[in-house]
C-alpha cells in the first residue's frame, strides 16, 4: 500500500483542507479508542498581537512611523516587515532611508526573491548576528527562517489568509525569553462597505459586502472585540490550553503609540455574521410582521413599506447601530424610526446581550474542558 504525503503550511492551509484532513482520518476509519491524537496547540504565548488601522493603501507609507526611532527609543528592533509585493518594498527601503540618521542606514535591507542565492545569504547572516535590525522581506523569508532573536513582526497590508498571518508572525519570538510582538497594518478598504446593486432591483439578502475582500477567518481575526488568540483557535480547531489576551498588555509597546502624539483609530464593532447575522435577522422580520399586522394591516400600503428588506438587512448586520440617528442613516423612514427606532433598539440590544452571554459560557466551557485534560489524549473527528 503506497501513501503520498503533503506538507501543509501557512500558503495552503485554509478552512477546506482542514475539513479534508477531517474526512480523511475518517474514511482511514482512524478511530479515537485506538490511536492518539496529540494537539500542542498554534499559542504562542510571549507574542502579543495588535492591529494597527492605516489611513490609505499601498502608497501609506507613513503607517510605518511608529518604526523609527525615538529620543526614548533611540535604537532599533530586531524586525521583520513583510510585504506582499517587492516593489513597495523598495519604496519602504528608500522612506527609512529618508528618515532614519545616517549611521543607522545600514541596519535596513531589503530581502526578496530578486537577489541572489549569495546575496540573500549575506543579507540574513547579517540579520541573524544583529548587524541588519530591519529586515524588509517578502514570503521569501517566510518557512525554514528560523532566527531566535527577533523581537516584533509587521505585515504591511493584510495577507491573504489567517494561516499566512499566523506563519509569518510566527517569525517573531523564536527565543521564548523575549517578549515579541506582531503588528497587522490594515488598509482602510478592508472596512469599507460597498453598495451591492441587484440586476433585477431585487433587495439584497446578502451580507454586507467589502472593497476588499478579506478571508472570512482572517477577517473575523481583525474584527474581534473579544481574545484574538481565541479567534486564531477556532479557525484552526486549537483547543489546548492558551493564555488570555490580557498578558499582552504586559509586553512593553511604547513603539506602537502614535508617534505624533495622536489618538489612534479604535477598532470598530464587528458586524453580525454567520448565525449572529442569521438570529438577527429571524427577529427582525418577526418584528415587522407583529407590528405591521397589528398596527398597519388595514393601511393601503405593505409590509415593506414599514421595514423594507434591504433596510432590515442593514439592521441585522450591523451591531454598531445605537441611536435612532444610526437608523435614519442607514436609510430608515424618519417617521418609522420616530414611532419604532427605540423598539428596534432595544430588541436588538437584549438579543445581543443573550447571544454574548451564551458565547462566554461556551467559551468558560471549553478552558474548563481543557484544564481538566478532556482533549489531551482524545481523536478529533469532524
Amino acid at each position: 500500500m503506497g501513501l503520498s504525503a503533503v506538507a501543509i503550511n501557512g500558503e495552503t492551509y485554509n478552512a477546506k483542507v482542514h475539513k479534508v484532513l477531517a474526512q480523511v482520518r475518517a474514511t482511514l476509519h482512524i478511530q479515537a479508542e485506538t490511536s492518539c491524537y496529540v494537539n500542542v496547540g498554534i499559542d504562542r504565548p510571549n507574542i502579543a498581537w495588535f492591529v494597527r488601522h492605516m489611513k490609505g493603501g499601498k502608497k501609506d507609507l507613513d503607517s510605518l512611523d511608529f518604526l523609527l526611532p525615538t529620543s526614548e527609543k533611540p535604537e532599533l528592533e530586531q524586525t521583520m516587515v513583510f510585504f506582499d509585493d517587492i516593489n513597495i518594498s523598495l519604496d519602504a527601503l528608500k522612506w527609512f532611508l529618508e528618515r532614519l540618521p545616517l549611521e543607522l542606514h545600514s541596519q535596513v535591507e531589503v530581502y526578496n526573491s530578486r537577489r541572489s542565492s549569495r546575496s540573500k545569504k549575506i543579507v540574513i547572516d547579517k540579520f541573524r548576528n544583529g548587524e541588519i535590525k530591519y529586515l524588509l522581506t517578502t514570503e521569501a523569508a517566510g518557512m525554514g527562517c528560523d532566527i531566535p532573536n527577533v523581537e516584533q513582526v509587521v505585515q504591511f497590508m493584510v495577507p491573504a489568509s489567517l494561516s499566512i498571518w499566523m506563519q509569518r508572525a510566527g517569525r517573531a519570538g523564536r527565543n521564548i525569553r523575549i517578549l515579541a510582538r506582531a503588528i497587522l497594518l490594515v488598509q482602510p478598504s478592508v472596512f469599507q462597505e460597498m453598495r451591492v446593486e441587484n440586476v433585477d432591483n431585487e433587495p439584497n439578502d446578502g451580507e454586507v459586502k467589502y472593497r476588499k475582500d478579506v478571508e472570512q477567518g482572517l477577517r473575523e481575526w481583525i474584527e474581534t472585540v473579544e481574545c484574538r488568540r481565541e479567534a486564531a483557535a477556532v479557525y484552526f480547531d486549537d483547543r489546548a490550553a492558551r493564555f488570555d489576551d490580557e498578558t499582552d498588555n504586559e509586553i512593553p509597546t511604547q513603539s506602537i503609540s502614535n508617534q505624533n502624539g495622536k489618538r489612534t483609530m479604535e477598532p470598530s464593532v464587528p458586524n453580525r455574521r454567520g448565525p449572529h447575522l442569521q438570529g438577527a435577522r429571524d427577529l427582525l422580520q418577526k418584528w415587522r410582521s407583529e407590528t405591521w399586522r397589528t398596527l398597519y394591516c388595514r393601511r393601503l400600503w405593505g409590509i415593506q413599506c414599514l421595514l423594507p428588506d434591504a433596510i432590515l438587512t442593514a439592521f441585522a448586520t450591523k451591531a454598531r447601530l445605537r441611536s435612532r440617528e444610526d437608523l435614519i442613516a442607514a436609510g430608515w423612514s424618519p417617521t418609522h424610526c420616530e414611532k419604532h427606532g427605540l423598539q428596534i433598539l432595544h430588541v436588538l440590544k437584549v438579543y445581543d446581550d443573550g447571544y454574548w452571554g451564551v458565547h462566554q459560557e461556551e467559551k468558560a466551557q471549553r478552558l474548563q474542558a481543557v484544564e481538566s485534560n478532556v482533549y489531551k489524549h482524545s481523536f478529533i473527528l469532524e
